[in-house]
């Protein structure tokens, strides 16, 4: 049956099918843990829950058989060794998720199918391939393959908030002679766009907004957002139109609630969403609803950063040939101690750099704000034709029977931490999800159940071209 490293497809796709049950079991264990990556101490470094998911990977590993290491409770390592032992292969995967948010049927941390697909917080970003790269090493255990390389799923617990999880691993271990991170797109993601994170914090208070707040992280679209304010606006609500999207509540005397609905998304397409905190502002300022002439400009700062996402406001708007264009998005926000705090994500090409970016945003926004935290990591680029990313092409092309090229993206993904890695899946260009399935970091993140086992075959499929490289 194994000749070398090649196994037939039928052997792999009865592995899949015998397996599918407790694959599908698994992801609803871990979608079950609310691991949202926070600041911890001690043995909980990125709060309780994510320990929590570290343990039950560990668990779930070793009933497997497989060598399952807890490293200062940051990060889970999974292994198979091979007969080289310098030389290893690695996935590297996430099991921390964003906030559930708003606009979910039914609770986001019970895994839900609805026919083809499964519907739960992590489920597609990332715990489902998460525990997919579990059964590809699964599959050698199965089969007594004896590697030329070491193979290792690496998973951390802090991607969603800085991947320090993984910076602290790679101060700690060696890097892999090439990974590949399950937390995008097929065929293969040989480039990631660079990432610049800031914080627009206001020089001036606020007189008529007691409390303003959007979003519950950087890196996605806000879904929502509101506003309590200060002086009694009830005449000027009561002669402006109330769209949709608004609503206004009472809660108190004097103090009137306004909350805008939008749709979430990730950062890395921004166009997918609608951002709430753009339609609170504008709302507050083309109904005069604020009348302060110095909270208005600083609003105005904020409507104009969050109504669109190409970076033409800002003059930094650019494209090149391998990335495409640039992206700006006005993402959380949060009225503290008296200051507006307005954070970016701006994922952007070659031609422009971090530092670009940051004189752009000072010049425009310097009179009235400061800019603080900032982030910035480069975009990276491996050529096409690179021995191990012909190896991950390889395999997508032959499950699909395409002819497929490398792509690159917006998204950020661990990848981008190591010498030698792409991102590689899960999502697959032509899938056309039905409506009710929402995207990852939106309310009712949905995976179909086919395209994951499909993806599973994929990465048992590299696994095995890897391991045939004569170097890697």
């Amino acid at each position: 049956m194994n000749n070398g490293y090649f196994f037939d497809n039928n052997t792999i796709r009865s592995y899949i099918e015998e397996n599918k049950n407790d694959i599908l079991d698994d992801i609803a264990a871990f979608v079950s843990i609310p691991s949202v990556s926070e600041r911890g101490s001690g043995n909980t470094p990125f709060g309780e829950s994510c320990k929590e998911a570290l343990d039950l990977a560990l668990s779930r590993s070793r009933s497997m058989g497989l060598d399952a290491e807890n490293i200062d409770n940051r990060v889970a390592c999974i292994s198979i060794p091979g007969n080289s032992s310098n030389k290893y292969i690695a996935t590297v995967t996430h099991l921390d998720v964003v906030p559930a948010g708003d606009g979910w049927k039914e609770s986001p941390f019970i895994m839900r199918t609805i026919g083809d697909y499964i519907i739960g917080r992590g489920v597609i970003d990332d715990k489902g391939p998460s525990v997919l790269c579990l059964y590809a090493l699964k599959f050698f255990l199965k089969y007594n393959i004896k590697l030329n390389y070491s193979i290792k799923s690496i998973f951390g617990f802090s991607e969603e908030t800085g991947m320090d999880d993984i910076v602290w691993y790679l101060s700690h271990r060696k890097a892999p002679d090439f990974a590949f991170s399950p937390d995008a797109d097929f065929p293969v993601c040989n480039g990631e766009k660079g990432i610049y994170h800031a914080e627009l914090i206001s020089k001036y208070p606020l007189h008529d907004i007691l409390e303003l707040s959007g979003g519950d992280v950087i890196n996605a679209v806000p879904g929502d957002a509101y506003a309590i304010l200060r002086s009694d606006v009830s005449k000027r609500l009561a002669t402006c139109k109330i769209p949709q999207y608004i609503s206004v509540i009472k809660t108190g005397v004097g103090r009137v609630k306004i909350i805008s609905k939008g749709i979430s998304a990730h950062a890395s397409t921004p166009e997918k969403g609608l951002n709430a905190v753009f339609l609170l502002i504008h709302f507050l300022l083309r109904n005069n609803i604020i009348d302060n002439e110095a909270d208005r400009k600083i609003l105005s700062c904020i409507e104009e950063i969050t109504a669109a996402t190409d970076g033409t406001a800002q003059n930094i708007s650019c494209t090149d040939e391998n990335f495409g264009s640039l992206t700006l998005l006005g993402s959380k926000i949060q009225l503290k101690d008296n200051s507006l705090r307005e954070s970016i994500d701006c994922r952007y090409p070659t031609g422009i750099t971090g530092d670009s970016i940051t004189e752009a945003l000072q010049n425009h926004y310097g009179h009235y704000f400061r800019l603080c935290n900032i982030e910035n990591a480069a975009p990276f680029y491996i050529s096409p034709d690179s021995p191990a990313i012909i190896a991950c092409l390889s395999a997508y092309n032959d499950v699909q029977k395409k002819n497929s090229r490398p792509i690159t993206i917006s998204g950020g993904t661990y990848a981008r931490n190591f010498p030698y890695a792409v991102a590689f899946g899960p999502m697959f260009p032509e899938e056309n999800k039905p409506t009710y399935i929402g995207d990852m970091h939106g309310p009712e993140e949905g995976a179909s159940i086919s395209h994951l086992l499909k993806a599973l075959e994929i990465y048992i499929k590299t696994l095995l071209n890897l391991q045939s490289l004569e170097k890697l």
